[in-house]
């Protein structure tokens, strides 16, 4: 294997390895870790194939499907300070459009919502399905919460999980989209509707899911 090509798979193992003990350290659970543990020769070799991909994508993150863990729990592991996440999201009222593995599993080649600041989530929709791409899930957005910074810089959209709205609210819009952003010195899950851009707010998106 050419030098560039085992620095790059060296610089993948320890990315894998900190994202690990990152979740040990959110306290996630032991059996959660130790599948997705068990991923790793398949995480590194995945992500070696989305190498020429653009270099500002993440090349991978764990995922924990609602089924397991739900939205409301996960959000928690995203903390600002010593405030944890929370989520106004009424479960009653969600839906998971994104087909996910019913198992821990990765994501690949993510982009942070960066390139759809101010653009509504449902044309960000459209150009993400248009590059062949796939909006990340409200589980997935909250993973990227959990070993990133983006918060820091801007909301995301998390396009995969969508919320109806509720007989509080009177719109012609028949469902709207989840997101992710800090409000009041703490993380939030909460909902808009898929016309409305936010100048702070971009989509997310992957490249793959797996394994299936």
């Amino acid at each position: 294997m050419p030098t560039n090509a085992l620095k790059k798979e060296d610089e993948l193992v320890a990315l894998f390895e900190k994202q690990i003990l990152r979740m040990e350290e959110c306290s996630y659970p032991l059996l959660v870790v130790t599948l997705l543990k068990e991923k790793r020769d398949f995480v590194i070799s995945k992500a070696l194939e989305f190498t020429k991909e653009n270099k500002k994508h993440i090349p991978f993150l764990p995922a924990v499907p609602p089924s397991l863990s739900t939205i409301h729990d996960q959000i928690q592991k995203v903390k600002i300070g010593k405030e944890k996440g929370y989520s106004f999201l009424n479960p009653r009222y969600i839906l998971e459009i994104e087909k996910v593995p019913d198992m821990p599993y990765y994501i690949f080649c993510v982009e942070n919502g960066e390139n759809y600041l101010n653009i509504s989530p449902r044309d960000a929709e459209k150009d993400i399905s248009k590059k062949k791409r796939f909006p990340l899930n409200a589980v997935e957005v909250i993973s990227l919460g959990v070993h990133t910074d983006v918060l820091f810089h801007h909301g995301v959209d998390a396009l995969g999980t969508r919320h109806m709205p509720d007989e509080r609210h009177e719109s012609k819009e028949k469902e709207g989209n989840t997101f992710m952003c800090i409000d009041e010195s703490r993380a939030e899950m909460a909902w808009n509707y898929l016309i409305e851009a936010h100048h702070e707010h971009g989509a997310a998106s992957c490249k793959f899911r797996g394994p299936q």
